[in-house]
């Protein structure tokens, strides 16, 4: 027996598949756990809320944002109650929020593998979870503080639970499916309803002949899934006004108006985005044109998934599951059509036009349908084997030439990725060619191959996932992360222009040991003029500060009289005005309360070129 006959052999041994599921998910454990204290506190917005709501009941069921739990954080409250768990149990650390995230990321990878091996066979599921172990967006978002790996965790095992609901007929599975995405809307709102249409439309081509059987269950699951989904927001929006925190990018101070309008239409719907508005009417310069662009707004349009930074982080594996969608309306009809095909296919269709078309999309957000990404992924990869197989070269080489094309334009200027990732397509395009050449001797007089074939499958695999693997990689162990908001894609620090970022930006310790010494038990050390260098002072202190303004809509945080009565009876000794924003006008609804009440000041240690520092003690 040869060597080839001995691995074709043991790839069909009944210990192989779990095997390969276990390797598969402890590079997806790497990937995401790997030297998890590299990314600091993470991402300070959410940092500060975690912080917050670990201080008392009240600001864990509310979201608390600060410790005096003035306002609460724009997001559901399920992941970050269990990255306050997270950090009770391990302590205050970057790692220990993040943690719940990473640990998310790397279980949707066996879930993933459960519904594509439930839809379309053991080969899909093992190809699916790899897949999803090395795609680059999943990797840099399951290393960060916000919520989307969760989001993706339960989608991909509510994919599951729907299919098998589906196609074995146990219609009352639908209950436990719509409970689980309502969990999912109380991680990020409408991002965990990205399945929803597709889901849809699954249910009801499959149950078309027999819907009499659907009625009820499907009421019920329905019913399950308004009150899950609805039950934080309608807490919230029963207590009253007094008895809990503001609601942060909400004017109307509504739950409800949060979900549905900031968190839901705006994040669609054509508009500005407010925060990423010049100041003072000024023309764009390219610095925020740079930001903007990182966090998907002003790049609407059919290519966003594959061009700039995009490219290598998304673009690639979206091509790759835009293939299986392809070639499975080609050659597997009847899957498509009368299987679980078209649940994979519209999930990914929804999300792929959903974020070409939408106001806001940052890299993140792709995890609304990542599995979807993987589950065709995989189908693509196979079905091209199987062309391959029959001797179809010409489809073969047409995708070949394509993933060349898009690697030397995706890659072409980021150097640490660039040439490695030359060499794994330039290996994708031999083991193309010598599949081809063994399905076209088939006919022939020479006995098949079918050890040589296995063996070519498995490097042609290992050459496809080696483009996502480089550039997870990569990330894993060599991207900067930080910032106050970190930045969705890591990629933008491969250039010259986007310095690696710095986490400190206000003098957060001088301002509290100054308020300690001078204005011992006020309610707030001091108040600031922006939402994130209040968070960014909370992460790292603990202290209780004020926001004042809101620079997501724009607006001031406390109503006028509220803040001057807050002034007024000494809850808040000091604040630190940004001095670009007053310069630009975008402070003059809470400019003139701080000048009634305090006075420009100097506090030892605490001096910066960004910040004027107001004594506002009675």
């Amino acid at each position: 027996m040869t060597a080839l006959d001995r691995v074709a052999r043991a790839s069909r041994a009944p210990w192989a598949p779990p095997l390969a599921l276990l390797a598969i998910t402890v590079l997806a454990a790497f990937l995401r756990l790997y030297d998890l204290d590299r990314v600091g506190l993470g991402n300070l917005f959410y940092a500060s809320a975690i912080r917050s709501m670990g201080e008392s009941a009240h600001n864990f069921i509310y979201a608390a944002y600060d410790p005096a739990a003035t306002i609460a954080v724009d997001k559901p409250p399920v992941a970050l109650w269990l990255q306050v768990l997270s950090t009770k149990l391990f302590g205050y650390e970057g790692w220990a929020m993040v943690l719940p995230m990473a640990l998310a990321g790397t279980a949707a990878v066996p879930l993933v593998f459960a519904a594509g091996r439930r839809s379309h066979g053991l080969a899909v599921g093992l190809l699916a979870a790899a897949l999803l172990a090395v795609f680059p967006e999943s990797v840099a978002t399951a290393r960060d503080s916000t919520m989307d790996a969760l989001v993706m965790a339960l989608l991909a095992g509510g994919a599951w639970l729907l299919i098998v609901a589906v196609e074995d007929r146990r219609p009352w599975l639908l209950v436990a499916w719509t409970a689980l995405m309502g969990v999912a809307f109380n991680v990020k709102f409408f991002e965990g309803f990205v399945i929803l249409p597709a889901a849809i439309l699954y249910v009801g081509w499959r149950w078309r002949d027999d819907w009499r059987a659907l009625v009820r269950p499907a009421a019920v699951a329905i019913a399950v899934g308004f009150l899950v989904s609805l039950s934080w927001i309608t807490v919230v929006e029963l207590t009253p006004e007094d008895d809990r925190p503001l609601v942060m990018n909400d004017e109307s101070n509504s739950a409800y108006g949060l979900a549905f309008r900031y968190n839901g239409l705006e994040r669609v719907l054509p508009g500005e985005v407010t925060i990423f508005q010049p100041v003072g009417n000024a023309p764009a310069s390219e610095r925020l044109i740079s930001v903007t662009n990182s966090f998907g707004v002003g790049t609407r349009g059919p290519f966003r998934l594959f061009e700039d930074t995009y490219g290598p982080l998304i673009g690639y594996s979206v091509l790759l599951g835009l293939l299986g969608v392809a070639l499975a309306a080609w050659q597997r009809r009847d899957w498509l059509l009368n299987g679980p095909g078209l649940l994979w296919a519209a999930w990914l269709i929804t999300g792929a036009v959903l974020f070409s078309a939408s106001n806001r999309a940052a890299a993140h957000y792709t995890e609304s349908y990542a599995p979807a990404i993987a589950v065709l992924g995989a189908v693509g990869i196979i079905e091209g084997w199987r062309l391959a197989a029959r001797g179809n070269v010409i489809p073969l080489h047409l995708g070949v030439i394509a993933l060349l094309v898009f690697a030397r334009v995706s890659y072409e200027e980021f150097e640490p990725l660039s040439t490695n990732t030359f060499l794994a397509v330039g290996a994708i395009g031999m083991m193309a060619s010598l599949l081809a050449l063994i399905g076209r001797n088939r006919g022939s007089d020479r006995p098949p191959l079918p050890a040589l074939r296995a063996t070519l499958r498995g490097a042609s695999v290992a050459a496809v996932l080696s483009i996502s693997l480089l550039t997870s990689l990569w990330i894993t162990v060599d991207a900067p992360r930080g910032g106050q908001i970190t930045r969705p894609n890591p990629l933008d620090y491969t250039r010259a222009d986007e310095p690696p970022p710095t986490q400190r930006q206000v003098p957060a310790e001088a301002m509290v040991a100054h308020a300690e010494r001078q204005a011992p038990g006020t309610r707030y050390a001091f108040a600031t003029t922006d939402i994130n260098d209040a968070g960014e002072s909370i992460a790292y202190t603990g202290a209780s500060v004020l926001p004042i303004w809101n620079e997501y809509q724009r607006v001031p945080v406390l109503h006028e009289d509220d803040l001057a009565a807050r002034l007024a009876a000494g809850e808040v000794p000091f604040v630190l005005v940004e001095i670009g924003r007053q310069r630009g006008g975008l402070l003059s609804e809470v400019m003139p309360t701080i000048e009634a009440h305090c006075s420009i000041t100097t506090i030892p240690g605490a001096t910066s070129r960004f910040y004027d520092t107001w004594d506002c003690r009675p």
